[in-house]
């Protein structure tokens, strides 16, 4: 397929360095508007990617069953503490004020730090952002929530500013490949790189909303920055 769309309808095909996990699913041209999506009524879901590679998305569900990815934030090298009080509080405020706000991420958060003692839900109680666990961290539901959605009509529609998870499904996210006896192996496994932290915070955006860790009741609201005068 690349070969044609690059030689014969001269389009720009990005070389690829392996397999890209949604390739039978995604297509740039069902997934991703056409214009900035903007939030309707309804809370707004976190998907967070911990680590020293700090990724999320924003994103709504549909009432009909559909998912919005609103916007993303991809900060490398940033502590969850330092991309809460650079980028997410901020952009909640000044964007989405006075949305109800729930944040999901990898399990591991539950663990407590060395330092502190704090967990990465902890962290985000303390700014305002109510949190919890996904329902799991293993890679073949949280791939497979996001196909769910892929698959569905009006399943999944992702804004055009969140240019690095497009670029992710476009063709950075990889499986992991290894060399047997001199041939190339493709693994089970995504291939960590520049492009699978904001591919895991969509899956654990998706995973929730699928296998029901999103959760109804009370929860906080961030309230909008005060006007300077």
């Amino acid at each position: 397929a690349d070969f044609i769309r690059s030689n014969m309808l001269c389009e720009f095909v990005r070389a690829r360095r392996g397999q890209p996990v949604f390739q039978d699913y995604y297509k740039r041209e069902i997934h991703v508007a056409k214009q900035e999506l903007r939030a309707g009524p309804g809370t707004l879901l976190l998907g967070v990617d911990f680590g020293l590679n700090f990724a999320a998305v924003i994103g709504q569900p549909l009432p009909t069953g559909g998912l919005l990815v609103l916007d993303e934030i991809v900060l490398p090298g940033y502590s969850l503490e330092e991309a809460l009080a650079d980028a997410i509080i901020p952009l909640l405020r000044l964007k989405y004020p006075n949305y109800a706000v729930q944040a999901y991420g990898d399990p591991a958060g539950m663990g407590r730090s060395p330092n502190d003692k704090r967990r990465a839900f902890d962290i985000f109680a303390e700014n305002g952002i109510a949190a919890a666990p996904a329902p799991t961290n293993s890679f073949p539901p949280r791939r497979d929530s996001v196909i769910f959605f892929l698959q569905r009509h009006g399943g999944l529609i992702i804004s055009p500013q969140c240019t690095t998870l497009i670029k992710a499904l476009d063709y950075g996210y990889i499986y992991k490949t290894t060399k047997v006896s001199g041939n190339v192996v493709t693994s089970a496994s995504a291939d960590k790189n520049e492009f699978s932290h904001i591919a895991d915070a969509l899956q654990y955006l998706c995973v929730s909303v699928r296998l029901g860790g999103v959760q109804s009741g009370p929860i906080k609201t961030v309230e909008p920055a005060p006007v300077a005068w």
